[in-house]
């Protein structure tokens, strides 16, 4: 072999081990990005929330009404489509109504459920509709991390009664969503520190009448609603508010009680 077929023969090893070599990093940074991807946290599912409102309606027994919606309550229960099925009644609020509260485990769950509902009573549509008005939202879960939240002693005790205060706030035209999120997670950071409710969560309207953000705060204490809402919004800087322009649209406050189904 001749010296310049050495140095051409030579020339070709080398450009063969690089490409093995580059073949070979290129497997091995595939291999180290999918192991990875799968130690990554899988995302988190979407948690929505049905809320289906029926209005009582004039000459309507309201025992009645209850027990209607109690076998409805469990019929969905049954289903297997949701995480909670809750029936609560209007305490305080813009309608005399009951209120159907279901955690689907999906967004399918949700027409699934329906279905098996339907199956469950296939007579209840030719009977006749009893209440005045009726209502569906289905609202999507904002994610509130409240690890870092110290929560101050209680000051109130349970009466025996689970109260379900719920804040509408409709966006208004000129408000950014992410700014209101952000004005919402405030508050429930400060609702959540004074000890007195069991639990808050933002919903944002998914499928619904109205474009809003729905803040459900649950206790077990009648008095918790004034003494935590007092703390809450003194430690928000509640005069200083009142000064500002309110940014929102239309705004309601409903208060539930919960009627325990078995």
């Amino acid at each position: 072999m001749s010296k310049p077929e050495r140095i051409l023969y030579r020339r070709l090893i080398l450009i063969f081990v690089g490409l093995v070599l580059a073949a070979a990093a290129s497997l091995g940074f595939t291999l180290f990005a999918g192991e990875t991807a799968t130690q990554e946290p899988p995302p988190q599912p979407t948690n929505y929330l049905v809320i289906s409102e029926y209005e009582i309606g004039t000459g309507m027994v309201i025992a009645d009404a209850i027990e209607e919606e109690s076998s409805m309550v469990r019929a969905a229960r049954e289903s297997g489509e949701y995480k909670s099925v809750r029936l609560f009644m209007h305490y305080w609020g813009p309608r005399t109504a009951l209120y159907f509260i279901m955690e689907p485990k999906s967004w399918q769950a949700i027409h699934d459920g329906a279905a098996k509902f339907l199956a469950e009573f296939p007579d209840i549509m030719n009977q006749p509709f009893k209440f005045a008005g009726h209502s569906d939202n289905i609202v999507t879960e904002i994610p509130v991390d409240l690890s870092g939240i110290k929560k101050q002693r209680r000051e109130t005790k349970p009466d025996g009664t689970t109260y379900l205060f719920i804040c509408e706030n409709e966006i208004a035209p000129g408000t950014a969503l992410n700014d209101a999120i952000e004005d919402h997670t405030s508050w429930v950071k400060a609702f959540m520190e004074t000890g007195e409710f069991l639990s808050i969560r933002i919903f944002a309207h998914y499928n619904s009448p109205r474009f809003a953000l729905y803040t459900l705060m649950e206790t077990d204490s009648w008095q918790s609603i004034e003494t935590g809402w007092n703390k809450g919004m003194e430690a928000l800087g509640f005069e200083e508010s009142m000064n500002q322009p309110w940014k929102y649209g239309k705004h309601t406050d409903n208060i539930l009680t919960e009627i325990p189904v078995k």
